[in-house]
């Protein structure tokens, strides 16, 4: 009997889409609800900014290139809002919206699909054990749930939450590490590894925060930070398969612990993927505070 894997093109890894049944739900759009959306406001400020420099001049900066302030070679038009989402408190929760750009050399289109979530916060979580002393295991702390967007019934991924448009990222990550894993700690806990990295560099003067997901059709800045602790061992262990998240709401969180040498392909989760690789870069420069 062969010990292969099945292939990618094996039957059983084949759903139906036809199964699956689709429906048209025409809401009507509430502009002024979008106007003072958190996300969107913050994202027209930015985009304003950016083609509409000081002074009516291109005021970007040759010597970093990624420090613009302004550009003269793009023009922005009309914004068409196509859908709105709200939670179930009525509260704006996505904008997808169309807008019209294009290069004004050549004037050829600029694609402006946006969907706008705003900011979120992610956490990379590390505990070790205290009987094993300094030279102990430390183990990530990750959350396991479903995400019909990809779609798993069981994604892995790190404690992770939106913003809720007050700005204040450590204190919206502290709030989200609570939620998802039932551990509370302080700001003063938290390390922001992206502010740590991009410190010091021309990226500090490009006018954006945190780290970006997926910059071709979403807004969403994500800000990723660190805490590490150490634990009785028992705390430890009842970390595992923990039950988790708010039920209310329709979160269904198992914690999972991984070893931080094997974080890397523990999951297809680019938060993790991202924090570890800001986590290694600031630890073998020294930018790390001495007591991580």
């Amino acid at each position: 009997m062969s010990s292969n894997p099945p292939s990618a093109d094996s039957p059983r890894d084949h759903g139906d889409p036809d199964a699956l049944s689709l429906t048209v739900k025409n809401t009507p759009i509430n502009l002024d609800k979008v106007h003072t959306f958190a996300a969107y406001r913050e994202w027209a400020a930015k985009l304003t900014r950016l083609v509409t420099p000081p002074g009516g001049q291109d005021s970007s900066d040759n010597a970093h290139p990624q420090a613009v302030t302004g550009s003269t070679d793009i023009h922005i038009g009309a914004a068409h809002v196509q859908s709105v989402d709200e939670f179930g408190s009525g509260k704006v929760g996505f904008v997808k919206l169309c807008l019209d750009a294009h290069y004004t050399a050549d004037e050829a289109p600029i694609p402006g699909v946006v969907f706008l979530r705003g900011g979120s916060v992610a956490i990379l979580l590390l505990l070790r054990a205290a009987e094993d002393g300094p030279d102990g295991v430390e183990y990530a702390v990750l959350t396991v749930q479903p995400r019909l967007a990809v779609p798993h019934p069981r994604f892995v991924e790190l404690p992770a939450g939106m913003l809720d448009g007050s700005g204040a990222f450590k204190g919206a990550a502290a709030r989200e590490l609570g939620e998802e894993t039932g551990i509370q700690v302080t700001e003063a806990d938290l390390i922001d590894l992206t502010e740590l990295a991009y410190t010091d560099t021309a990226l500090e003067r490009d006018g954006l925060t945190g780290v970006y997901p997926s910059p071709g059709a979403c807004d969403e800045s994500l800000r990723l930070y660190l805490c590490r602790q150490t634990v009785p061992r028992s705390q430890l262990e009842e970390l595992r398969g923990r039950l988790t998240g708010q039920r209310a709401t329709g979160e269904r969180i198992a914690l999972r612990l991984c070893p931080l040498d094997q974080l890397w392909r523990e999951t297809r989760d680019v938060k993790v993927l991202a924090a570890l690789a800001l986590y290694e870069g600031l630890r073998r420069n020294g930018r790390l505070p001495k007591t991580t």
